[in-house]
């Protein structure tokens, strides 16, 4: 009896050792050396539920999500209740564009865990992905009063507000955002965004020129300025810099729509209707989310250019501490 429990200990100690060191290498994106590891404790005890939840993180994280809901699925026949496992669950029906389950699975986790930021947090960016903006802000200021130092919560916020028209309140969100991680650049482009809402085109012209050097932002930049060159009824110069945008990104519709305006603006209608069918060949719900109905038809950014670069946390560290 002595020696049997003397193995199981030596074996729980070896299994807190590997899930300690895939730990380490999942948070340092090292997914491989992760997997190998959650891998080598199930095949000693199949039944570490623990092992199990951080495989299937690794497999969101590589986009393997047919593995992941392998793994979260015999997690659930072992009738866990481990928060992270509803965690999980809510991110994995996101990544499959299953929202309103993912919603469901968010609900429960705040409902037992009302400050579990991430699931609020996420549960606010579902809310977009299915349409429906009702209570977002409040979702995003929640789990900024839970925590004040997450540069995503704040961005979220500004952005959302910024799409509503919102743009002073917008600024100040912004502002906090670029504070606490001045070196994402998406938080500049949708500063520059909002901006143009305010009309103050020079800061937003400077803001794109700076990132517009960025190989994965170039295009938004281009378009950035495009869209002040538009406002200040530049015309070709719009038409130039949208030109650079649409060839840094050939299917980006907002880029055909509004150089498709510039040229009926200047009188070019042949030009505008090419590239008005060329985004009907691949994004043909485009056209009427661009256009507010007023006086005059005037273009305004979607919901999901401001949340383009937004995306859920699909794990946390401090979540695990908490949790597991």
């Amino acid at each position: 009896m002595l020696n049997l429990n003397k193995d199981k200990f030596e074996s729980d100690e070896n299994e807190k050792k590997l899930l300690k060191q895939g730990i380490y290498h999942f948070y340092n994106s090292e997914f491989k050396e992760a997997i190998n590891l959650f891998q080598t404790i199930l095949s000693f005890n199949p039944s570490s539920i623990d092992a199990r939840i951080y495989l299937s993180i690794c497999y969101l994280a590589i986009r393997d999500y047919d593995f992941a809901e392998k793994e979260l699925s015999i997690v659930e026949e072992l009738n866990s209740n481990k928060p992270v496992l509803l965690f999980s669950l809510g991110n994995l029906n996101f990544k499959r564009g299953r929202y309103y389950q993912a919603i469901e699975f968010y609900d429960k986790l705040i409902n037992q865990y009302p400050k579990f930021e991430r699931a609020i947090f996420n549960k606010a960016i579902s809310l977009i992905k299915t349409g429906s903006v009702v209570g977002v802000d409040k979702l995003l200021k929640d789990a900024i009063i839970i925590n004040q130092d997450d540069y995503l919560y704040h961005f979220a916020l500004a952005s959302f507000l910024s799409f509503n028209k919102l743009f002073s309140e917008a600024t100040i969100e912004y502002r906090i955002s670029n504070d606490l991680n001045s070196d994402y650049v998406p938080i500049k482009i949708n500063t520059g965004f909002n901006f143009v809402g305010l009309k103050m085109y020079d800061s937003a012209f400077q803001i794109f020129e700076q990132t517009k050097n960025s190989d994965l932002y170039a295009s938004d930049s281009y378009f950035g300025i495009a869209l002040v060159y538009y406002e200040l009824h530049h015309y070709r110069l719009a038409i130039d810099n949208l030109s650079v945008s649409i060839n840094l990104n050939p299917l980006d519709a907002k880029s055909y729509i509004l150089r498709s305006n510039s040229f009926s603006e200047l009188g070019e209608l042949k030009l505008a209707l090419d590239d008005y069918k060329k985004v009907l060949t691949f994004s043909p719900d485009s056209i009427k989310k661009y256009f507010l109905k007023n006086a005059k038809d005037r273009f305004h950014l979607t919901i999901e250019d401001y949340f383009k670069y937004i995306d859920i946390y699909i794990d946390d560290n401090r979540t695990y501490v908490m949790f597991l």
